[in-house]
């Protein structure tokens, strides 16, 4: 119960983006990635909760069950402003980049019990090195972007 709670808190990310200031898919993670490190931030249980060592079988299913939903979710967010290209696998390969953060803002808990700014960036260049190897380095941005319910599905 206390993480579905926790994980509405990253269900809204993203919701009030300002289509004119992100110009790239880079830009545009950065600002994705970024909200999320001040929830993660913002308070101890979420960051014990979510990045400790110490977290129940349960709970270790629920959050890979979570960011496959994340993984859906951002695929959608990307076609809302950008023409995103087919990619095959795509869910697979945005979980696989969640989990790559993941691992990396562990890591930042256990060392400094909180995601300090260097490991921000550090888990910022995994995942944009990780999509580089299916996204093309630029991508079209829609101008206008399309309306939530009208965002293609890849």
């Amino acid at each position: 119960a206390l993480a579905e709670r926790y994980h509405q808190r990253f269900e809204q990310i993203g919701s009030e983006v300002d289509a004119r200031s992100v110009r790239s898919w880079q830009a545009m993670l950065r600002l994705r990635l970024g909200e999320a490190v001040r929830i993660y931030n913002a308070s101890l249980p979420i960051r014990k909760l979510f990045l400790g060592s110490h977290t129940t079988r349960e709970l270790v299913q629920s959050e890979a069950g979570f960011n496959e939903l994340i993984a859906r979710r951002m695929l959608v967010f990307y076609g809302r402003f950008f023409h995103m290209p087919r990619i095959g696998d795509s869910e697979r390969k945005f979980l696989v980049m969640l989990t790559l953060v993941d691992a990396v803002w562990g890591l930042s808990f256990t060392k400094h019990r909180t995601i300090t700014p260097e490991f921000e960036e550090e888990a910022l260049a995994v995942a944009i090195a990780y999509c580089r190897t299916f996204l093309p380095e630029t991508i079209e941005v829609r101008d206008p972007p399309l309306d939530e319910t009208a965002a293609p599905v890849r």
